[in-house]
């Protein structure tokens, strides 16, 4: 067990076989102690550059080498030294050991390694420049030794294979071949020493320190080997300062940035390892601010900018009046001291020179640091005058109203001070002033009207009490107005009696002047006038029918109280009177029109279209164009709209139209056992519910066509269909003129009596003994069947209805295939129900009581001619009975 740092300890080995004996001596050398190095603060800090301290306490035992880390942080990440040993093993060969270690001034690079006897082996160096060398520079050499690595004490104690090689010391590998002497034993470990030197002198060895520049770092190999077999070791030297216990040591840092804080440590390294001193840190200096400027901004205020110094937090400014220009920090007044880039330094006195300093200053932590330098500006404070702006109206602003009635300006003054001032005008329509006022808009009133065509001048004149100043300004009035006459005149008939006009207002026209006259020519003032207005159009009525009117325009100002001198004119006709007193009246197959001639009309025409009445009359076909007041037609639709239209063959023009309405009731009987079949020759009977009011037509024939202006009319109208030998059938409904009803009758056969056709005539009963009843029911849901019930089971269905309230409100019937009957209820499809429907109604006979028919008992056998007459019976009844072909027998239903 070794007990000495950094000493040379020998073994020795005895062998006895009880033949021979043989002895070998070895030795090893322990290594050093630990360094022990402090950091110490750093001086010299400047903005880029600071120097570093450093003390080793102890060497451990040989020289250290030492540098120092720095940086921003406490990774560092920056060194001081130059170059030092870099370690490298051999590879390659199995068992073989190649290293080279490095020590300083004075030391050996040594490597130990195994050879073969009778090998050759391969000694290269590569140089690196090398400046201002302790020593004798250049002529340095290197001494190459080989020895067995037994008891030798000093360096040198082997066998010198090369003395005093001295290669070029330039980048590139030199080389030196030697041979192994015939005493290197195989399996021995042989150690090679480089001895640097400074001259052939032992012990007088090149010191390796470095204080000048180095460009490229030494490298040591060693090959050896049989061919082409070698094994290597190598190593780079890195230089750095060395020192031995109780040195200090520093290192003057260059390079930094301006107002950086950086943390450092010092460090030293022997051949045990590396130690590390405590963290100490500094903080470099920033510079001066830049683009430093003083700007006067009022006779009180100037405005300083400037761009913050670089690695500075802080701008630190003072200033003084006393015309010093440049003085020591905190000799001035201390204007600002904050982290911006501009500031207003205000309450100044008027007229003075200010001169100003700044400093930039950075801190980190405790530490602060100051620029160097200072950068400075001056300026001067002076009285603003104040200023004339805005004038209204615009200077030199022609075709001004004479209506206008003032001038103005606004007048600042930055500095804020109050002011006085005029305003004087020429010609002289107006003046005002102002003494001690604040900034702000100044009027001049003038006396108006102003002349036309007039050029005026006003002054404007201001002081503050330090400096005056004044503006002048022109406008010029327009010239007199002249109105143009309207442009693009239509004249349009609208009617018998009215003439639409439109134009476009004249140029300088507030109103335009319009008479009317039956001549083409007049004066303005002797036709009538017809509009005084600022509109671009109007409507003339109350005219004369087919009369021609003319129109003449004048544009008039009524600022200028002035006509236009010329004018423009139109004319145009009234409209003839549309026919009047139009009647369409239904005669069976016919319709029969009648009309009185409108005024101014030649002739009248007629207008047919379908579905919708016609706006001209070329929108449909004209059925009538003549001089009578009345014309028949020959068959009709039911959808035909008739318009009537006058025509003046003068002024070519045709009256508006007029839409005639008309109305009928087309009435179609059937079999109701063959609905193919026509029921001819059938009476028909309607009248009103008080009966007041009746219609009769007998011997009738499908279609019957019957005008509803020659029937009654209204709500709840009774409508009697009868015929020899069928049941007679009638229905219940609204009637109203001008409306399109279609009823068809379905009659069924009397099997009793004579005819072809049955006997017996079928007579409902009378409204009074309610016989014949009506049911309605409201829809509430068009989208659901609509149920109606009845207040019997019904004998037979006369009728079912539907009310549809649209723009026209009618009634409408329903199909019978479109409803069903169960017992007294009827049930109407709901695809005959839309949204307008809002009632339905069941019109259908009821079965009455057997005493009503009990008093009179008379069978009606075949046709009663003493009953046919047209004249009705007062007071006379009929008993009604019912014939059952299964049964031959009769039931009695009803007697009217």
């Amino acid at each position: 067990q070794a007990d000495q740092y950094n000493t040379k300890y020998y073994w020795k080995v005895s062998v006895n076989d009880s033949i021979d004996n043989t002895t070998k001596t070895y030795f090893f050398i322990t290594k050093v102690n630990l360094p022990d190095v402090t950091t110490n603060e750093s001086t010299g800090v400047e903005e880029t550059n600071a120097t570093l301290h450093g003390y080793l306490q102890d060497d451990g035992g040989e020289p250290c080498g030492v540098w120092f880390e720095y940086g921003v942080d406490t990774s560092y990440g920056n060194t001081t030294y130059r170059y030092d040993i870099i370690e490298d093993t051999a590879s390659g060969v199995t068992d073989a050991s190649v290293w080279i270690i490095g020590t300083f001034q004075g030391k050996t690079f040594n490597t130990s390694i195994q050879f073969e006897p009778n090998h050759s082996f391969t000694i290269s160096t590569i140089a690196m420049y090398i400046d201002n060398i302790t020593g004798s520079g250049y002529d340095a050499d290197v001494d190459i030794y080989i020895s067995s690595g037994g008891a030798d004490t000093n360096w040198g104690e082997g066998t010198k294979v090369k003395d005093s090689w001295n290669p070029s010391w330039s980048a590139g590998w030199q080389m030196i071949y030697l041979d192994t002497k015939y005493d290197v034993t195989s399996g021995n470990t042989y150690e090679i020493e480089f001895i640097t030197r400074n001259d052939t002198t032992s012990n007088n060895y090149l010191d390796l320190a470095y204080d000048g520049n180095m460009t490229y770092p030494i490298a040591i190999k060693v090959m050896y080997g049989t061919g082409g077999s070698n094994i290597y070791g190598y190593g780079a030297l890195r230089f750095f300062d060395t020192t031995s216990t109780g040195n200090e040591f520093s290192y003057n840092l260059s390079g930094l940035s301006y107002g950086t804080f950086y943390h450092y440590r010092a460090v030293a390294n022997n051949s045990n390892s590396t130690v590390y001193g405590s963290d100490k840190t500094f903080l470099t200096k920033p510079l001066p601010p830049t683009s430093f400027s003083a700007i006067t901004y009022s006779n009180t205020q100037i405005n300083l900018t400037w761009t913050k110094g670089t690695g500075a937090n802080y701008t630190y400014i003072e200033r003084n009046a006393t015309g010093q220009t440049t003085w020591n920090r905190g000799e001035g007044i201390l204007v600002y001291n904050d982290t911006g880039s501009q500031y207003e330094d205000t309450g100044l006195a008027p007229h003075t020179t200010y001169y100003y300093q700044a400093w930039s200053y950075t801190t980190w932590g405790d530490l602060q640091q100051w620029s160097d330098n200072s950068v400075s500006a001056n300026n001067i404070t002076k009285n603003s005058v104040p200023s004339i702006s805005n004038p209204s109206p615009g200077n030199n602003s022609v075709d001004v109203d004479i209506t206008q009635s003032s001038v103005s300006v606004t007048i600042t003054d930055i500095d804020g001070d109050t002011f006085n001032w005029t305003i004087e005008t020429s010609p002289d329509v107006g003046n005002a002033s102002g003494n001690n006022e604040n900034n702000g808009t100044k009027i001049c009133t003038l006396s108006t009207p102003l002349n036309y065509n007039a050029t005026y001048t006003w002054y404007v004149n201001v002081t503050d009490g330090y400096d005056w100043t004044n503006k002048s300004f022109s406008f010029t009035t327009r010239s007199k107005i002249k109105p143009n006459h309207p442009s693009n005149i239509t004249v349009t008939s609208v009617s018998s009696t009215s003439i639409y006009l439109n134009w476009v207002k004249g140029v300088n026209s507030t109103h335009t002047y319009i008479e009317r006259n039956t001549t083409t020519s007049w004066s303005r003032g002797n036709g009538t006038l017809v509009y005084n207005g600022t509109g671009s159009s109007f409507i003339d009525t109350g005219l004369s029918i087919s009369t021609n009117y003319t129109y003449r325009f004048w544009g008039y100002n009524s600022t200028e109280n002035s006509f236009s001198t010329n004018n423009t004119s139109g004319y145009n006709w009234t409209l003839p009177q549309p026919p009047q007193n139009v009647t369409i009246h239904v005669n069976d197959s016919n319709l029969s029109f009648n009309w009185t001639k409108g005024g101014g009309a030649d002739a009248t025409l007629i207008v047919q279209k379908a579905n919708s009445y016609s706006s001209n009359i070329s929108d449909g076909t004209i059925i009538y164009n003549g001089t009578d007041n009345s014309y028949l037609k020959n068959g009709f639709n039911n959808s035909d709209y008739f318009t009537f239209f006058s025509y003046n063959s003068t002024s070519h023009f045709y009256s508006e139209g007029v839409n005639s309405e008309w109305g009928l009731v087309t009435i179609n009987v059937y079999k109701e056992t063959n609905p193919t079949i026509n029921i001819t020759n059938y009476t028909v009977f309607i009248k009103n519910k008080e009966g007041s009011e009746t219609f009769y037509q007998a011997n009738c024939n499908n279609p019957l066509n019957i005008d509803v202006s020659d029937m009654p009319n209204g709500v709840d109208i009774t409508i009697q269909i009868s015929k020899d030998g069928y049941h007679t059938r009638t229905q219940v409904m609204d009637f109203y003129e001008n409306y399109k009803y279609n009823i068809t009758f379905y009659l069924a056969p009397d099997t009793e009596g004579g005819g072809d056709e049955g006997s017996s005539d079928y007579i409902p009963p009378s409204d009074e003994e309610t016989e014949l009843k009506t049911n309605t029911t409201s829809v509430s849901n068009p989208d659901n069947d609509a149920t109606v019930v009845l207040e019997c089971i019904p004998e037979k269905i006369v009728s079912v209805y539907g009310y549809n309230e649209s723009f026209y409100g009618h009634w409408y019937e329903i199909p019978s295939d479109k409803y069903v009957v169960n017992g007294n209820t009827v049930v109407i499809n709901s695809s005959m129900l839309d949204e307008n429907t809002t009632l339905v109604k069941v019109s259908y006979y009821c079965t009455v009581a057997e005493e009503y028919a009990s008093q009179y008992l008379f069978n009606v056998i075949g046709t009663q001619t003493e009953y046919g007459s047209d004249t009705p019976i007062d007071n006379a009844y009929v008993v009604i009975k019912r014939y059952f072909n299964s049964t031959g027998s009769y039931e009695t239903i009803y007697r009217v």
